[in-house]
């Protein structure tokens, strides 16, 4: 994963949740600034080199977020990374919609349009303000945070609730 302004939102977000994760980066200016965080744990390096994402443990991973900002880089991971690894869960980013299809054919199991959900969310907070302003709560923004945690199966969803399972 890079750095930049997603790869920063990843990070806090899995750091919230006590998650294990690993950098990889190759500018120096992100690098500095993980440096700062001095308990971030990253790898100098380019993320589409097989033994940079080997190294980072690719093997052994559950998942891996791609945030390049070039839609081309993220296929590249998206296509090593299910190789290295058939089981592992790949999020990446994409900018343009004809990225999307090529990453989903490369093997992402999610794609992810920063600039799409910015709009959409703009958009919401217009035609459903209650729901978007409810959806913030929840993940904390603005202030005070509640999370919403998954439960491990429809299941126990169902019996929690008071349904038969």
């Amino acid at each position: 994963m890079g750095y930049g302004r997603n790869g920063y939102m990843a990070v806090s977000e899995l750091e919230k949740s006590k998650k294990k994760f690993i950098i990889i980066e190759r500018d120096d200016k992100s690098i500095e600034e993980i440096s700062k965080n001095k308990k971030l744990p990253f790898l100098r390096g380019d993320a589409t080199a097989d033994e940079i994402l080997i190294t980072a443990g690719i093997h052994r991973a559950k998942s891996i977020i791609t945030t390049l900002p070039q839609d081309s880089d993220n296929v590249f991971i998206t296509l090593t990374a299910r190789e290295l690894n058939p089981q592992i869960q790949i999020i990446s980013r994409a900018s343009r919609k004809n990225s999307e299809t090529k990453l989903f054919r490369a093997g992402a199991n999610h794609v992810i349009m920063p600039d799409a959900i910015g709009g959409l969310h703009m958009a919401q907070l217009i035609t459903k303000p209650y729901v978007i302003e409810f959806l913030e709560l929840l993940g904390g923004e603005g202030g005070e945070e509640m999370r919403l945690e998954e439960f491990a199966s429809m299941k126990n969803l169902i019996r929690i609730a008071g349904g038969k399972a």
